[in-house]
């Protein structure tokens, strides 16, 4: 946000800096070397655009939301002065609101095997994640990036599979992925999973 502020047209002709506040509100300051909060509201103002509503969210509440007045500059849209926000002329929250998920959350999908009570579950190396115990034996922590419609693999586990006098990946070739919400993921006729496993002796 910093350096959308520095680079803007606003504050190469009016030779504006950049301020942080303690709250992390980004807004201009008289100069680059004068970090007093530039106030003259009536040179300019700047306007914030969002997407959509849960983008929204992250920053502040609905119910908040409700008593902000939007910008007339483009009234079908939501376009906000960010003094709205902040209380500050022309500074940008850049702070979520407490609880709040943010618009970039992806929740994750978990890749698991099914075997025999033989190999111990593996739940805790997830703890982190505050992953329960129900998941059973996990191989991988997915998210989906719909840019190239595939899972992402983003962590990786390494199970231990006892050798009973026969080769044990006859018993884990059944892969399952599952939800967030511990919902089994569907998957249409034409899909293929393909999974790569490492086998170390």
């Amino acid at each position: 946000m910093t350096s959308i502020y520095a680079q803007s047209w606003i504050s190469l002709y009016y030779g504006l800096g950049t301020h942080i506040s303690t709250d992390n509100i980004v807004c201009f300051a008289n100069s680059p070397t004068d970090q007093t909060i530039y106030t003259n509201a009536r040179r300019f103002y700047v306007n914030v655009w969002f997407p959509n509503t849960e983008t929204q969210t992250f920053f502040l509440p609905p119910h908040i939301w409700e008593k902000k007045t939007k910008s007339t500059l483009l009234p079908h849209e939501l376009v906000y002065r960010v003094k709205e926000l902040s209380n500050i002329p022309h500074g940008m929250i850049t702070d979520g609101y407490p609880y709040a998920k943010s618009p970039y959350y992806k929740s994750p999908y978990f890749l698991t095997f099914k075997t025999d009570h033989s190999v111990p579950s593996n739940f805790l190396t997830f703890n982190t994640f505050q992953i329960p115990n129900s998941y059973g034996r996990i191989l991988s922590m997915l998210t989906y990036n719909d840019d190239i419609d595939k899972f992402v693999s983003v962590f990786n586990t390494d199970i231990y599979l006892p050798y009973q006098k026969s080769l044990p990946l006859n018993s884990v070739l059944e892969f399952r992925i599952f939800d967030a919400n511990k919902q089994l993921v569907q998957f249409k006729d034409q899909s293929q999973l393909y999974i790569s496993i490492e086998i170390m002796t």
